[in-house]
């Protein structure tokens, strides 16, 4: 599963900011050249949408580790079985 979620951000990444290659999980997004809150926030919405799943404002800007993201979608995407 964490396979299959760092392939779809990644495909975010390349498809949506333009990245020339893939990240791994221990990738800091905070560290990219030209990377601001800006393109945080939209990267934020594309994997929502992506991942049918909402972040709350605090974790829009406490995560920035790529790992951070995996464990965190797991988390909303299991919660959000449980639910359904």
């Amino acid at each position: 599963m964490n396979t299959e979620i760092l392939k779809n951000i990644n495909n975010i990444l390349i498809k949506n900011f333009n990245f020339k290659k893939k990240i791994n999980l221990n990738t800091d997004l905070s560290k990219i050249k030209n990377w601001d809150s800006l393109k945080h926030l939209d990267f934020i919405m594309q994997l929502e949408k992506s991942f049918k799943i909402k972040f709350n404002l605090e974790e829009n800007y406490k995560i920035k580790i790529i790992k951070d993201f995996v464990a965190k979608i797991k988390l909303k995407q299991k919660n959000n079985e449980k639910k359904n």
